[in-house]
Protein backbone atom coordinates (compact mmCIF):
# COMPACT_ATOMS: atom_id res chain seq x y z
CA UNK A 1 0.00 0.00 0.00
CA UNK A 2 1.48 3.35 -1.11
CA UNK A 3 1.77 5.99 1.66
CA UNK A 4 1.54 9.71 0.80
CA UNK A 5 4.33 10.97 3.11
CA UNK A 6 4.34 14.50 1.70
CA UNK A 7 0.64 14.94 2.39
CA UNK A 8 1.17 13.57 5.88
CA UNK A 9 3.73 16.35 6.43
CA UNK A 10 1.37 18.98 4.95
CA UNK A 11 3.87 19.53 2.11
CA UNK A 12 3.17 19.70 -1.64
CA UNK A 13 -0.42 20.75 -1.21
CA UNK A 14 -2.39 20.33 -4.42
CA UNK A 15 0.10 17.85 -5.92
CA UNK A 16 -0.52 14.14 -6.50
CA UNK A 17 2.59 13.17 -4.63
CA UNK A 18 1.90 9.45 -4.81
CA UNK A 19 1.86 9.57 -8.57
CA UNK A 20 4.99 11.71 -8.66
CA UNK A 21 6.91 9.28 -6.43
CA UNK A 22 5.71 6.27 -8.40
CA UNK A 23 6.83 7.99 -11.58
CA UNK A 24 10.27 8.75 -10.12
CA UNK A 25 10.68 5.18 -8.96
CA UNK A 26 9.53 3.87 -12.31
CA UNK A 27 11.93 6.23 -14.09
CA UNK A 28 14.76 4.85 -11.97
CA UNK A 29 13.75 1.21 -12.41
CA UNK A 30 12.76 1.12 -16.08
CA UNK A 31 16.27 1.46 -17.63
CA UNK A 32 17.62 -1.28 -15.37
CA UNK A 33 14.72 -3.57 -16.17
CA UNK A 34 15.19 -2.83 -19.87
CA UNK A 35 18.90 -3.66 -19.65
CA UNK A 36 18.19 -6.90 -17.80
CA UNK A 37 15.45 -7.86 -20.27
CA UNK A 38 17.78 -7.14 -23.18
CA UNK A 39 20.34 -9.54 -21.72
CA UNK A 40 17.61 -12.13 -21.19
CA UNK A 41 16.47 -11.72 -24.80
CA UNK A 42 20.06 -12.01 -26.05
CA UNK A 43 20.56 -15.15 -23.99
CA UNK A 44 17.32 -16.62 -25.35
CA UNK A 45 18.46 -15.89 -28.91
CA UNK A 46 21.90 -17.41 -28.23
CA UNK A 47 20.39 -20.54 -26.70
CA UNK A 48 17.96 -20.83 -29.59
CA UNK A 49 20.82 -20.39 -32.12
CA UNK A 50 22.93 -23.03 -30.39
CA UNK A 51 19.99 -25.41 -30.44
CA UNK A 52 19.44 -24.72 -34.14
CA UNK A 53 23.15 -25.17 -34.89
CA UNK A 54 23.17 -28.46 -32.96
CA UNK A 55 20.19 -29.66 -34.97
CA UNK A 56 21.84 -28.68 -38.26
CA UNK A 57 25.13 -30.34 -37.27
CA UNK A 58 23.27 -33.51 -36.35
CA UNK A 59 21.55 -33.54 -39.74
CA UNK A 60 24.89 -32.86 -41.47
CA UNK A 61 26.54 -35.71 -39.57
CA UNK A 62 23.74 -38.06 -40.59
CA UNK A 63 24.19 -37.05 -44.22
CA UNK A 64 27.96 -37.48 -44.08
CA UNK A 65 27.62 -40.90 -42.43
CA UNK A 66 25.48 -42.03 -45.34
CA UNK A 67 28.24 -40.91 -47.74
CA UNK A 68 31.05 -42.60 -45.83
CA UNK A 69 33.12 -44.79 -48.15
CA UNK A 70 31.34 -43.55 -51.27
CA UNK A 71 33.28 -42.39 -54.34
CA UNK A 72 32.32 -39.54 -56.59
CA UNK A 73 33.19 -41.81 -59.51
CA UNK A 74 32.17 -45.45 -59.32
CA UNK A 75 34.44 -48.17 -60.69
CA UNK A 76 32.55 -50.76 -62.66
CA UNK A 77 33.09 -53.59 -65.11
CA UNK A 78 30.64 -55.04 -67.59
CA UNK A 79 32.21 -58.48 -66.98
CA UNK A 80 31.82 -60.39 -63.73
CA UNK A 81 35.20 -62.04 -64.40
CA UNK A 82 37.08 -58.73 -64.25
CA UNK A 83 37.11 -56.70 -61.03
CA UNK A 84 38.65 -53.23 -60.77
CA UNK A 85 39.64 -51.65 -57.45
CA UNK A 86 41.43 -48.43 -56.52
CA UNK A 87 44.84 -48.81 -54.87
CA UNK A 88 45.51 -45.21 -53.71
CA UNK A 89 43.62 -42.28 -52.20
CA UNK A 90 44.35 -40.00 -55.14
CA UNK A 91 41.29 -38.42 -56.85
CA UNK A 92 39.83 -40.43 -59.71
CA UNK A 93 39.47 -39.18 -63.25
CA UNK A 94 36.92 -40.74 -65.54
CA UNK A 95 38.27 -43.45 -67.84
CA UNK A 96 36.97 -46.19 -70.10
CA UNK A 97 39.00 -49.18 -71.34
CA UNK A 98 38.10 -52.33 -73.22
CA UNK A 99 39.77 -55.36 -71.58
CA UNK A 100 39.54 -58.93 -72.85
CA UNK A 101 41.13 -61.94 -71.13
CA UNK A 102 42.33 -64.83 -73.31
CA UNK A 103 44.27 -66.82 -70.68
CA UNK A 104 44.66 -66.87 -66.91
CA UNK A 105 48.00 -67.20 -65.17
CA UNK A 106 48.54 -70.73 -63.81
CA UNK A 107 50.99 -72.54 -61.56
CA UNK A 108 53.34 -75.31 -62.61
CA UNK A 109 52.13 -78.57 -61.04
CA UNK A 110 54.61 -81.33 -60.16
CA UNK A 111 53.61 -84.78 -58.92
CA UNK A 112 55.92 -87.20 -57.09
CA UNK A 113 54.02 -90.47 -56.88
CA UNK A 114 54.65 -94.05 -55.82
CA UNK A 115 53.76 -93.81 -52.12
CA UNK A 116 51.35 -96.23 -50.45
CA UNK A 117 50.50 -94.13 -47.37
CA UNK A 118 50.57 -90.49 -46.34
CA UNK A 119 53.34 -91.34 -43.89
CA UNK A 120 55.71 -93.30 -46.14
CA UNK A 121 59.30 -93.05 -45.01
CA UNK A 122 61.81 -90.90 -46.92
CA UNK A 123 65.50 -90.15 -46.67
CA UNK A 124 66.39 -86.78 -48.16
CA UNK A 125 69.18 -84.27 -47.90
CA UNK A 126 68.83 -80.64 -48.98
CA UNK A 127 66.29 -79.62 -51.60
CA UNK A 128 67.45 -76.63 -53.67
CA UNK A 129 64.58 -74.70 -55.29
CA UNK A 130 65.37 -72.41 -58.23
CA UNK A 131 62.67 -70.24 -59.79
CA UNK A 132 62.70 -69.71 -63.56
CA UNK A 133 61.39 -71.22 -66.79
CA UNK A 134 61.86 -74.46 -68.72
CA UNK A 135 62.04 -74.59 -72.51
CA UNK A 136 59.50 -76.57 -74.54
CA UNK A 137 61.19 -79.99 -74.29
CA UNK A 138 62.45 -79.31 -70.76
CA UNK A 139 66.07 -79.72 -71.84
CA UNK A 140 67.13 -76.30 -70.53
CA UNK A 141 66.20 -74.16 -67.55
CA UNK A 142 66.65 -70.38 -67.23
CA UNK A 143 66.62 -68.95 -63.74
CA UNK A 144 64.54 -65.88 -62.87
CA UNK A 145 66.82 -63.04 -61.71
CA UNK A 146 64.10 -61.78 -59.38
CA UNK A 147 64.63 -64.84 -57.15
CA UNK A 148 67.63 -66.40 -55.49
CA UNK A 149 67.98 -70.17 -55.32
CA UNK A 150 66.95 -71.45 -51.91
CA UNK A 151 68.27 -74.56 -50.18
CA UNK A 152 65.84 -76.20 -47.78
CA UNK A 153 67.27 -78.74 -45.33
CA UNK A 154 64.85 -81.66 -45.27
CA UNK A 155 67.28 -84.19 -43.79
CA UNK A 156 65.20 -84.22 -40.59
CA UNK A 157 62.10 -85.36 -42.51
CA UNK A 158 61.28 -89.02 -41.91
CA UNK A 159 58.00 -89.16 -43.86
CA UNK A 160 56.51 -87.50 -46.93
CA UNK A 161 54.20 -85.60 -44.58
CA UNK A 162 57.29 -84.07 -42.93
CA UNK A 163 58.61 -82.94 -46.32
CA UNK A 164 55.31 -81.23 -47.14
CA UNK A 165 55.29 -79.46 -43.77
CA UNK A 166 58.86 -78.18 -44.17
CA UNK A 167 58.12 -76.81 -47.64
CA UNK A 168 54.92 -75.06 -46.57
CA UNK A 169 56.44 -73.57 -43.42
CA UNK A 170 59.46 -72.04 -45.17
CA UNK A 171 59.44 -68.23 -44.99
CA UNK A 172 62.10 -67.57 -47.61
CA UNK A 173 61.08 -65.18 -50.42
CA UNK A 174 61.80 -67.79 -53.09
CA UNK A 175 59.43 -70.19 -51.33
CA UNK A 176 56.66 -67.68 -50.63
CA UNK A 177 53.68 -68.80 -52.70
CA UNK A 178 54.83 -72.37 -53.27
CA UNK A 179 52.34 -75.01 -52.17
CA UNK A 180 52.96 -78.64 -51.21
CA UNK A 181 50.32 -81.23 -50.39
CA UNK A 182 49.66 -84.97 -50.22
CA UNK A 183 47.01 -86.31 -52.58
CA UNK A 184 45.46 -89.77 -52.39
CA UNK A 185 45.04 -90.78 -56.02
CA UNK A 186 43.71 -94.31 -55.45
CA UNK A 187 43.52 -97.05 -52.87
CA UNK A 188 46.97 -97.29 -51.29
CA UNK A 189 48.27 -94.70 -53.75
CA UNK A 190 49.55 -91.31 -52.61
CA UNK A 191 51.41 -88.48 -54.32
CA UNK A 192 53.29 -85.43 -53.13
CA UNK A 193 52.12 -82.44 -55.20
CA UNK A 194 54.19 -79.25 -55.43
CA UNK A 195 52.82 -76.12 -57.09
CA UNK A 196 55.05 -73.26 -58.18
CA UNK A 197 54.41 -69.53 -58.25
CA UNK A 198 52.00 -68.31 -60.95
CA UNK A 199 53.45 -67.58 -64.39
CA UNK A 200 55.60 -69.06 -67.15
CA UNK A 201 58.80 -67.48 -65.77
CA UNK A 202 58.28 -68.76 -62.23
CA UNK A 203 58.44 -72.51 -62.69
CA UNK A 204 60.65 -74.68 -60.49
CA UNK A 205 63.86 -76.61 -60.75
CA UNK A 206 64.36 -78.91 -57.74
CA UNK A 207 67.62 -80.63 -56.89
CA UNK A 208 68.10 -83.00 -53.95
CA UNK A 209 71.62 -83.32 -52.55
CA UNK A 210 70.78 -86.92 -51.66
CA UNK A 211 69.62 -87.66 -55.21
CA UNK A 212 66.13 -88.79 -54.25
CA UNK A 213 63.03 -89.15 -56.42
CA UNK A 214 61.97 -85.63 -55.36
CA UNK A 215 64.23 -84.09 -58.00
CA UNK A 216 62.97 -82.14 -60.99
CA UNK A 217 66.18 -81.00 -62.61
CA UNK A 218 66.34 -82.30 -66.18
CA UNK A 219 64.28 -83.64 -69.08
CA UNK A 220 64.54 -87.10 -67.55
CA UNK A 221 62.26 -85.82 -64.76
CA UNK A 222 59.64 -84.47 -67.18
CA UNK A 223 57.13 -87.16 -66.19
CA UNK A 224 56.72 -85.38 -62.85
CA UNK A 225 55.26 -82.29 -64.54
CA UNK A 226 51.48 -82.37 -64.79
CA UNK A 227 51.24 -78.86 -66.19
CA UNK A 228 53.61 -75.95 -66.75
CA UNK A 229 53.36 -72.39 -65.54
CA UNK A 230 51.29 -70.08 -67.73
CA UNK A 231 51.19 -66.29 -68.01
CA UNK A 232 47.94 -64.38 -68.01
CA UNK A 233 47.18 -62.96 -71.46
CA UNK A 234 44.81 -60.06 -72.02
CA UNK A 235 44.22 -57.18 -74.36
CA UNK A 236 43.50 -53.62 -73.31
CA UNK A 237 42.05 -51.45 -76.06
CA UNK A 238 43.32 -54.03 -78.57
CA UNK A 239 46.90 -54.14 -77.20
CA UNK A 240 48.13 -57.56 -76.01
CA UNK A 241 49.48 -57.70 -72.45
CA UNK A 242 51.00 -60.64 -70.54
CA UNK A 243 51.56 -60.90 -66.78
CA UNK A 244 52.63 -63.72 -64.47
CA UNK A 245 49.75 -63.00 -62.13
CA UNK A 246 45.97 -62.73 -62.25
CA UNK A 247 46.02 -59.49 -60.25
CA UNK A 248 47.44 -56.72 -62.42
CA UNK A 249 48.47 -53.53 -60.62
CA UNK A 250 50.69 -51.86 -63.24
CA UNK A 251 48.30 -51.52 -66.16
CA UNK A 252 46.17 -48.50 -65.21
CA UNK A 253 47.48 -45.86 -62.80
CA UNK A 254 46.25 -46.37 -59.21
CA UNK A 255 44.13 -49.35 -60.26
CA UNK A 256 44.23 -53.07 -59.49
CA UNK A 257 42.61 -55.41 -62.01
CA UNK A 258 41.70 -58.93 -60.90
CA UNK A 259 40.96 -61.31 -63.73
Amino acid sequence: MAVDYLSALNAGSGLNTTQIIDSLVEAEKAPREAAIQEKIDEADVAISSIGLLKTELSAFNTSMSALSGENGITLSSTSTSIAVTKTTTEPLTEFNHSIEVSALAAQQVLEFSGFTTATDAVSLGTLTFTVGSWNADMSAFTSNSDYSAYSLDVSTATTIADVVTLINESTDTAMDGLQASILQTDDNAYSVVIKSHYGADRELQIVDSAGSSFEFSSSSDSAHQISGGVDASLTIDGITITRNTNTVTDLIDDMSIAI
